[in-house]
């Protein structure tokens, strides 16, 4: 399934599988972090980190949109 999506060649998605992917990434060091706690410290850089790269795919997907990026144009 994630090559399918990787080979479509869509951007957003492959942006969207790389941010899954680094916030995983975060959730595991979360989690090494809670057993060494320093769970308060660490769970708000944690969610901060994460509004803060979903905000930066709602930006940068709505100014997709607006320029029409994500619709190939058709050529006559």
């Amino acid at each position: 399934m994630y090559l399918l999506f990787v080979r479509s060649g869509q951007w957003y998605i492959q942006f969207f599988l790389l941010l899954f992917t680094l916030t995983f990434l975060l959730f595991t060091l979360t989690l090494l972090f809670l057993m060494f706690g320093l769970l308060f410290t660490f769970t708000l850089v944690f969610l901060f980190t994460l509004a803060l790269t979903f905000l930066l795919f709602a930006f940068l997907l709505t100014l997709a949109l607006t320029f029409n990026l994500l619709v190939p144009s058709p050529s006559f």
